[in-house]
């Protein structure tokens, strides 16, 4: 008993109360702007380091894995009634997974992005006007606090298939009548854990630890599986492997979504699109600095960087972890600018010169503060801005090669600038040929 509680998260050596982060470290994971070539790097007897010397768990997760262990044992003793025991681990299980998301898994959303008509030439707006009143249902009112609301906008498909199956089938609710069988109520994390704030990393250690946690009881589930196995009645051996497949394995990836989720809270680039959009790209002549937008870009990203070797430092993620992270925040900076070029309704070709220059530029900057090659996403900018460029024929190609990798907006961006200096013709063929592409796209968005 003392042993196993010298190992949790909270109290083990090493990785206890007293290697709290101190202020100075503090105070460089909230400040903005520091030299990034004099940032701090990880010091001995890191939380990472003393992670390498054994797993960091929860006492929730410790006393879960001796109550499978118990019910283990049971189906041993009980062998006419092991499927049946068998089943409430299940439970036991599936009931910490919906916990741990529910808890550490669910992030305020950004800001709604603003109409994109707003954005749109009259040829682009006459032409949305028609495409929404066709493609897009009217909007129905949802509680975003509902837990089926977020976790239907999780993007890993076996792990929101479980999530929901979750809520749908164990979890009882206050204002539910019908009868589910057995069912749980829904969990409450307490009002003394704060997730939410800078000064506490966005709660990134506390989410570490849980997430590490709940991959250290995939991994013991996964070890013990052929002892299970062996308990069980042959006839029931089918829905083991379902259990596996559909509940164990999509459980494992809650830690990469949440990682990511974390990973974009440490830095603030929902501005550069409308930098972008309101900067001016019906230009004459080319400038010889690049735009504000890069610059603030590469601001926020030194911070960035910042913060996740403090993170390093003071959480238990995985190195490769942590580099997925970087690599997310990387493809969303990417995003970003792909977004704000979308929106540009008038430019010359000065302003894609221009557009290019201030790509290549952050693409450097950012080479240099990630030591990443290639950038992930940068050449989806790269290849974007060539396309302005294309012929009309060759524009078409383009859309049709490449309309996987961009977004409705993004292609619209594209033809709105292009569209007006071809002949009548190929201007009718070029919307006509986007049109059914976003058509298809856009249904595809909706199921």
């Amino acid at each position: 008993g003392g042993a196993d509680e010298r190992r949790t998260g909270a109290s083990r050596g090493g990785v206890d109360e007293a290697d709290e982060m101190d202020e100075q470290l503090l105070q460089e994971f909230v400040e903005e702007g520091d030299d990034v070539e004099e940032r701090r790097r990880p010091r001995a007897g890191s939380r990472a380091e003393a992670a390498a010397d054994g797993p960091v768990l929860t006492s929730a997760t410790i006393n879960l894995i001796k109550f499978i262990g118990k019910y283990i044992e049971m189906m041993s003793i009980l062998q006419p009634i092991a499927f049946d025991v068998f089943v409430e681990v299940t439970h036991l299980f599936e009931y910490y997974v919906y916990a741990m998301i529910l808890f550490f898994g669910h992030f305020e959303e950004p800001e709604e992005v603003e109409e994109e008509e707003s954005m749109r030439s009259k040829l682009a707006q006459s032409f949305l006007r028609g495409f929404k009143q066709v493609d897009t249902p009217e909007k129905e009112e949802v509680n975003k606090d509902d837990p089926k609301y977020w976790l239907k906008l999780i993007p890993d498909a076996p792990l929101r298939r479980l999530l929901l199956r979750i809520e749908d089938t164990l979890i009882v609710k206050a204002d539910e009548t019908e009868n589910k069988g057995f069912a749980l109520p829904r969990p409450h994390l307490s009002d003394m854990v704060e997730l939410g704030t800078k000064e506490g990393m966005y709660g990134i250690p506390e989410r570490a630890v849980a997430m590490e946690s709940l991959v250290f009881l995939v991994d013991t589930l996964q070890q013990v599986k052929p002892h299970i196995q062996r308990m069980i009645p042959k006839q029931h051996v089918e829905q083991l492997e379902r259990f596996f497949q559909e509940s164990v394995l999509p459980a494992r990836d809650m830690r990469r979504y949440v990682y990511l989720s974390s990973a974009i809270r440490l830095v603030d680039l929902s501005k550069v699109p409308k930098e972008i959009e309101k900067a001016k790209w019906d230009i004459k002549e080319l400038g010889v600095d690049t735009s504000p937008y890069v610059d603030s870009m590469t601001r926020e990203m030194k911070t960035f960087v910042k913060r996740m070797e403090v993170v390093a430092q003071k959480t238990v993620i995985p190195a490769h972890e942590l580099d997925a992270m970087k690599r997310r925040v990387v493809e969303l900076a990417m995003e970003k600018i792909l977004e704000g070029f979308g929106r540009v309704t008038k430019c010359s070709p000065e302003g894609r010169t221009q557009m290019s220059l201030d790509s290549q530029s952050f693409k450097s900057a950012l080479e240099r503060l990630t030591e990443m090659r290639p950038l992930p996403k940068a050449q989806l900018v790269e290849n974007y801005i060539k396309a302005f460029y294309s012929q009309e024929d060759e524009l078409l190609r383009w859309i049709l090669d490449y309309q996987e990798q961009y977004t409705v907006q993004q292609l619209m961006g594209l033809v709105s600038v292009t569209a007006p200096m071809m002949p009548k013709k190929a201007r009718e063929q070029l919307w006509s040929t986007v049109e059914a592409v976003c058509a298809n796209k856009k249904r595809g968005e909706q199921q």
